[in-house]
C-alpha cells in the first residue's frame, strides 16, 4: 500500500537497483520526477558495476488531500549498447 503522509510533510521511499549483468553499465542517468516528488539522495552514481547495488531515494511532499505517482527512469550503457 502506499505511504500516507500529512500536508506539508514528507516520506522517503529508498529505491535499490542491482546490476544483473556481467558488465559494468555506464553513463547512469535518471529521469522522469516531478513535483511533488523530488531526489533526496543515495547511493547511485555514474557506474554501476556487475553485480553492484546502488539506492536512489525518491522524496514525495505531500501539496495536500490526493493521490500521487510518479516513474522514475534509469538509462545507462553497457557492452550491449544503451538501455532503459
Amino acid at each position: 500500500p502506499a505511504p500516507s503522509v500529512g500536508y506539508a510533510s514528507y516520506e522517503d521511499i529508498v529505491l535499490t537497483f542491482t546490476n544483473q549483468g556481467g558488465g559494468t553499465a555506464e553513463s547512469m542517468t535518471f529521469s522522469g520526477l516531478a513535483a511533488p516528488f523530488t531526489h533526496a539522495g543515495g547511493t547511485c552514481g555514474t557506474e554501476l558495476a556487475a553485480g553492484a547495488s546502488c539506492t536512489y531515494i525518491v522524496r514525495f511532499t505531500s501539496p495536500g488531500v490526493g493521490s500521487y505517482a510518479a516513474t522514475v527512469t534509469l538509462e545507462y550503457s553497457d557492452s550491449a549498447g544503451p538501455a532503459t
